[in-house]
């Protein structure tokens, strides 16, 4: 049987709980200082349990990857898809619960690339999308580095910071150090 495929409801209840032990001691310190009883005892369950689940700590952020990587393509395309259409978008929220997934594990090498990366390169699919409609100033690769920062610095910096921001108060604070950062970079006119 295919245990990532499983429906029983025992099988998720327990995958999801291990999963979960890993995002909660992910947000305390990285995957190397993680070991598969600290996971056991987050999750309330036994090594046994946790081997008929999982290989090792690593296929635990397999599949915590795979899952919320396909999840925020999925969204991230479909809003796009919405907006160059010039439809108005539902916000479903499923793209800040894989961002949730995710940005635990923002450096996690999966597939041969970080975490991180997979979600610049989806972005910058998605906004080719707006690109081809000529709704995009930059080019995708430069606005999905920008997504990207954004999206990952704005969980730490709300995780950091005692006084969390709303997003748009976030990105409104970017843009006028954006603007402050230009001017100091930009060559006196002579």
């Amino acid at each position: 049987m295919n245990r990532e495929n499983s429906t029983d409801r025992r099988i998720l209840r327990t995958r999801r709980a291990i999963e979960h032990a890993l995002l909660t001691l992910l947000s305390k310190r990285p995957l190397e200082k993680i070991t598969v009883e600290d996971i056991c005892d987050e999750a309330l369950v036994n090594r046994g349990t946790f081997y008929r689940h999982y290989h090792d700590k690593q296929e635990v952020a397999d599949s915590l990857a795979r899952r919320g990587l396909a999840e925020f393509e999925e969204e991230a395309m479909g809003a796009i898809r919405s907006l160059a259409a010039g439809k108005a978008t539902e916000d479903s929220g499923r793209a800040d619960e894989a961002l949730g997934i995710l940005i635990p594990l923002k450096s996690y090498i999966f597939e041969g690339t970080s975490v991180e990366d997979h979600v610049r390169q989806i972005m910058e699919d998605a906004l080719g999308i707006l690109s081809q409609a000529g709704m995009l100033e930059q080019d995708p690769a430069t606005e999905a580095w920008a997504y990207t920062e954004l999206a990952f610095e704005y969980s730490r910096y709300c995780r950091s910071v005692r006084h969390p921001v709303s997003v748009d108060a976030y990105v409104a604070a970017i843009l006028e150090a954006a603007r402050i950062y230009q001017k100091i970079l930009e060559p006196p006119v002579r």
